[in-house]
């Protein structure tokens, strides 16, 4: 897969299929997860697993069911 062990930006890499390096979580989720969690401005770790905890569960499905579609 790396030929020599040079990734070059002038050849084209072909993934595996389901690569744990290309995932929406990388790209999309865990940034905005982060935004949203610390517009609370947790001061404690508890505050910040609260966040956390809040955030997810507050997150859009619709969302989620975009990102994924575009990352196809």
């Amino acid at each position: 897969m790396f030929p020599g062990r040079l990734i070059s930006l002038r050849e084209n890499i072909t993934w595996p299929p389901r690569s744990p390096d290309l995932s929406p979580c990388d790209y999309f989720l865990w940034g905005y997860l982060k935004a949203e969690v610390f517009k609370h401005r947790p001061r404690t770790i508890e505050e910040l697993k609260v966040a956390i905890r809040q955030e997810i569960s507050a997150f859009p499905l619709d969302m989620l069911a975009r990102v994924m579609d575009n990352f196809r």
